[in-house]
Formats: structure tokens, C-alpha cells, sequence
């Protein structure tokens, strides 16, 4: 009898001494035209993200080669093991992807193609303006294209943010196979660990993915507690209002929905049973009014988190925004959104220790010799602290 109570002792003794562990995932925002500052905040990013007090850090949206490299250069010290994947292009099919009658005139119902949509009615239009036009008033030209020429209509889209002159004839051109996703093909995901990794890799979600890129990293992390499953991913946003829709899904929602799908499938089997924590910006979450925050593809949320997941960023005592109107990089008319998570599977809920959201506070940046006051991303970061 007392062997058997010096062996429990032990035995507990060694669960409690291992020290907690520390995820975090963390939107950089590094969207260079589209979120402001990205160059001077990448400067602050450098000195500050290695300072983070995490175990594994899940980062999104690095989406350049450059800013991939200052980063990993700046993480290597504090942590020795990363997955930071190649960025690699993919092409369409054919060259050219479109043809000037898929884009120019008019259909035999009398529709017009997209780009004489674009040029007789919303003209002179620029930005969101245009955007709206598009939706709008040229959604049937789109569709058009979409249903007859997707590959066409998907590298259309992929040209955003370029001069429109230029990506017609890239377009256009017989003698290269023009990109089918923004970034050139960079899915922004970067994966750092203080601790060794067992099993790791990418599983890509280019064939469901519409405009940008979508894939999600996974680990297998050897932790003094054991191994604990990791994946880092960011699934397709709801870009309704900004970009129409050209997948081979009914809309932006839906493929969100089918990407987890594939996530949950993938990375479960995967892990085999074991213990599992997914991190990254979701671009889905649930609403809670009475405290002013809106869902975001909120079906989507429940339907995943159903699956027995965790999810401690909306618990009662943690339940905070993470891409908020409050941020000086988002407008004030954004909604308070709940869509960066840190979702744990085959995990006590007793385990969770505290989840918090981290880089809340704003930093100085130099543009042009003037010093700005900015948040250092338009997401806070989320950071959970699990004994494990």
C-alpha cells in the first residue's frame, strides 16, 4: 500500500511540474496597400514579436518574401523550430487565360462581357466606388464569366490592386501563364515553436481556395507534457463587399465552410486521436450583442466548434474582439469581431488556465521623417495558456 501511494505521488508530482504552456496566433496584417503602414510596422514587429512569452506562435497575412524573411530572421533566436513554407505560384492552365471576347462585348442575350461592364458603368469610378459597381451593377457579367470561363474570371480578380492596363495584357498574353492568386501565391502562414517538432508539414487548400491562397501548417510538438498536435491556418474572409465572388462554391461563405471541413478532416487524422490545438485567423466567429460584438460567417463558427472543439476566446471571463472598430488601423464603422481563435480538441477544459489578447496597445512608427501612433496590426493577438 505504501509503494502504491509513493508511486501516485510521484506520478502527480510529475504532471505538476511540468511547466504551462503558452499558444499564441497573431495576424500581422502585413497586407502592404491594402492595411496602412505595413512597411514601418513590420521595423517594430521585428523588435517586438520575439519578445512574446509564447511556446507557439501562429503567424498570418506575412505575405511577402522580404517581410517572410525579416521575420523568421528576427524569431530564430527565442525560436529554434519553424515551419515558414516557400511561396509557390500557381499558374493558370492556358495562356492566355482570357480571350478578348470573353472579356469585351457582348453576350447573345445581350449582356455585357465584364470589361465593357467595367468601362460603361463604372467609369471613372475608383476604390470602393468601384468595387460597389462591380457588385452591383456588373454581377451578371461576372457571373457570365464565372460559369463559362472560370479560370478567366479567377485570375481576373487575382489582378487586384494592379494597374488595370497592365493586367489586361497579362491577361491577354499568349506567352505567359498569368498568377491565379494574389501575393504571388503566398498563403502568409509562418509557424515558430520553442520546442522540437515531431511529424510537420503543409496540406494545401489551393484547389478551394478563391483569390488568395489558403493552405494550413501542422506539427506534431514535442512538449515536456507530451505531444500536442498543431496546426496554423487562415481560411477565406468575407470579401462580399470588396470582392465578388468567382469560386467554384455558391459564395465566400461557403467556401470558408468547406476549407474547415477539410481542415477538421485533415488535421484529425492527422493527429490521430491525440491531443490537438488549431490557431489562426478563422475570418469566422459568433455575435454577442449585449456586448457589441457581430458574427462573422457565424454558421460556419458553430458548425465547427459542434465538433467538440474549445474555443476559450469567447468564454464569459476571456471574451473579448480580436479585429475590433477600436483599432487605429480599422475604421470606426467596422464591426467588433470575434474571428481569431485558438481552438483545442481531445483537451480538459479544466486545462486552460487563461486566454488574453496581446499587442492591444498602439507603438510609434517613422513614415517620411514623422513619427505615428499605430496599433502594431489590425487584429490583436490571442494568447492562451494551457497546463499541459
Amino acid at each position: 500500500m505504501l509503494i502504491f501511494l509513493l508511486a501516485f505521488a510521484l506520478n502527480l508530482s510529475a504532471q505538476t511540474i511540468s511547466p504551462p504552456i503558452t499558444l499564441v496566433t497573431y495576424n500581422l496584417g502585413l497586407a502592404h496597400g491594402f492595411v496602412d503602414l505595413a512597411k514601418e510596422r513590420r521595423v517594430e514587429q521585428e523588435k517586438i514579436l520575439p519578445k512574446v512569452p509564447a511556446d507557439i506562435f501562429c503567424m498570418q497575412e506575412v505575405w511577402s518574401k522580404k517581410d517572410r524573411k525579416a521575420i523568421t530572421r528576427a524569431m530564430a533566436k527565442q525560436y529554434p523550430f519553424s515551419i515558414v513554407p516557400k511561396i509557390e505560384k500557381t499558374k493558370a492552365n492556358r495562356a492566355p487565360v482570357c480571350k478578348i471576347s470573353d472579356l469585351f462585348g457582348k453576350d447573345t442575350g445581350g449582356e455585357p462581357k465584364i470589361v465593357t461592364c467595367f468601362q460603361t458603368k463604372c467609369k471613372g469610378l475608383q476604390g470602393q466606388a468601384f468595387t460597389s459597381c462591380v457588385i452591383n451593377d456588373c454581377r451578371a457579367s461576372l457571373e457570365n464569366l464565372k460559369q463559362s470561363k472560370r479560370q478567366c474570371a479567377q485570375a481576373l480578380m487575382a489582378q487586384v490592386g494592379k494597374n488595370p492596363t497592365l493586367a489586361m495584357l497579362q491577361l491577354l498574353s499568349p506567352l505567359k501563364k498569368v498568377d491565379l492568386f494574389t501575393y504571388k501565391g503566398s498563403n502568409g502562414l509562418m509557424l515558430f515553436s520553442k520546442y522540437p517538432f515531431g511529424k510537420q508539414g503543409l496540406t494545401s487548400m489551393r484547389e478551394l481556395s478563391t483569390l488568395t491562397r489558403r493552405d494550413f501548417l501542422y506539427a506534431e510538438v514535442d512538449l515536456p507534457g507530451g505531444a500536442l498536435f498543431v496546426g496554423c491556418t487562415h481560411p477565406s474572409a468575407n470579401l462580399a463587399q470588396s470582392a465578388p465572388y468567382t469560386g467554384p462554391f455558391r459564395d465566400w461563405e461557403e467556401e470558408n465552410a468547406q476549407q474547415m471541413k477539410f481542415i477538421d478532416e485533415k488535421i484529425s487524422l492527422l493527429a490521430a486521436g491525440k491531443p490537438m490545438a488549431i490557431l489562426g485567423d478563422f475570418n469566422f466567429g459568433p455575435s454577442f450583442p449585449e456586448q457589441n460584438i457581430v458574427g462573422e460567417f457565424e454558421k460556419n463558427y458553430w458548425d465547427f466548434v459542434d465538433t467538440r472543439y474549445l474555443d476559450p476566446i469567447v468564454w464569459p471571463q476571456y471574451r473579448a474582439c480580436t479585429y475590433c472598430n477600436s483599432n487605429s488601423l480599422n475604421k470606426p464603422t467596422d464591426g467588433n469581431n470575434i474571428i481569431d481563435h485558438i481552438l483545442l480538441k481531445n483537451i480538459d477544459q479544466e486545462r486552460v488556465l487563461k486566454t488574453s489578447l496581446f499587442m492591444t496597445e498602439r507603438v510609434s512608427v517613422e513614415r517620411d521623417k514623422r513619427m505615428i501612433e499605430t496599433h502594431l496590426s489590425d487584429h490583436f493577438g490571442v494568447m492562451l495558456e494551457l497546463q499541459y
